[in-house]
């Protein structure tokens, strides 16, 4: 119930730990790429919970290593599906500092915290815009975490 309320801190408090995504690296539109603002898109599984679609500050696990970044749990409705139909539920994930290709590589993505709900936008503009703006809260997210434990080793 808390997943689907959007209220990932409780949860992740309950759980012992951030709520987590595994799955395997698939391709995607591409469009992320063209705006500066590349990403990596997971499949959700059936069985897998799905928290309230949104934009959560994550981290992600590629080859043993663990990466920051912001991801969108949805239909991604500002853009349209190859088909025109509506887009399957999945995560795409904008990894900061990051150019691998990781395609068909296993992943798994944690959620420390819920941004906002998923919108659609009238265009591509307002989406890079909006886009822009959740990762400079996330970057000042983790750099509040970096500072708290930076506070506990002295």
């Amino acid at each position: 119930e808390l997943l689907q309320a959007g209220d990932l801190t409780l949860a992740n408090e309950l759980l012992g730990h951030p709520y987590e995504i595994s799955g395997t690296v698939i391709g995607g539109n591409q469009i992320g790429r063209t705006i500066g603002i590349p990403t990596v898109n997971i499949p959700i599984s059936a069985e897998k919970m799905i928290p309230v679609y949104g934009v959560y500050v994550s981290t992600i696990q590629i080859d043993g290593k663990i990466y920051r970044g912001l991801s969108n749990i949805g239909r991604k409705p500002t853009v349209a599906s190859k088909d025109g139909s509506e887009n399957p539920v999945g995560l795409e994930m904008h990894i900061f500092d990051f150019n691998q290709t990781v395609y068909d590589k296993p992943v798994t993505v944690y959620l420390h915290k819920f941004v906002r709900k998923e919108q659609k936008f009238n265009g591509m503009e307002q989406l890079l815009e909006k886009m822009q703006q959740d990762i400079a809260e996330t970057k000042a997210y983790f750099d509040t975490i970096d500072c708290e434990k930076n506070k506990e080793l002295h």
